[in-house]
Parts: structure tokens; C-alpha cells; sequence
């Protein structure tokens, strides 16, 4: 394939590699800041809870449910990706871990 023919099919695509990339810096700028925010959230709830004696554990399960599962699917992305089998065991335990979560929260929410 000559030069001329592959700067052909890629203005055919239609697909702007500069804002890919962008939005890519952009997702991982994004996920950044969201671990870091739910990571100091779920430190203060702990820190109240153990020191404070607070009884807020509804509180942690509903930060860790979502933080879990956006970590699960990242991992399963790599694995379609790179194929690795540990980025597929990192995403069914925290799978497991969102779902536990997830019914930790709903038994403490309505069990009592």
C-alpha cells in the first residue's frame, strides 16, 4: 500500500486521532481524580466510623460498590486488550467485591 492510498482510506474513516487521544487524557484525567476522591471519601467515613464511633457503614459499602466495579471493568478492558490472566482475575474479584458491596448495603439499608 502506497503512501498516497493509506492517507486516502484514513480520511475515509472519518476519525480524528488528536481528539482520541484527547479524549483519552481526558477519561484517564477523569478516573484519576475520581479513585482519589473516593479514596479520601472512604478514609473520613472509616476514620469517623473507628474513632468517632460512628455507625455509618451504609456509607462505605455505597462508595466501594461503584469504585469497584469502575476498577473491574478497566481490568476487563486490558484483558480484551493485552490478554493478560491476571487483569482478568483482577476484574472478577472486584466484580465480586462491587456485588458484595452492593448486597452489604442494600441488607444493612433494609435489614434493620
Amino acid at each position: 500500500m502506497e503512501r498516497d492510498e493509506i492517507l486516502k482510506k484514513s480520511k475515509e474513516q472519518d476519525q480524528d486521532e488528536g481528539l482520541d487521544r484527547a479524549q483519552n487524557q481526558g477519561l484517564k484525567i477523569g478516573a484519576t481524580a475520581f479513585s482519589l476522591i473516593s479514596v479520601v471519601l472512604i478514609l473520613a467515613i472509616t476514620f469517623s466510623i473507628v474513632l468517632l464511633e460512628s455507625k455509618e457503614w451504609l456509607t462505605v459499602h455505597a462508595l466501594f460498590a461503584p469504585l469497584n466495579a469502575y476498577f473491574a471493568s478497566l481490568f476487563y478492558g486490558f484483558y480484551r486488550f493485552k490478554k493478560k490472566k491476571a487483569d482478568l482475575v483482577w476484574a472478577i474479584l472486584l466484580a465480586m467485591a462491587s456485588l458484595a458491596n452492593l448486597v452489604v448495603f442494600f441488607v444493612l439499608l433494609f435489614g434493620s
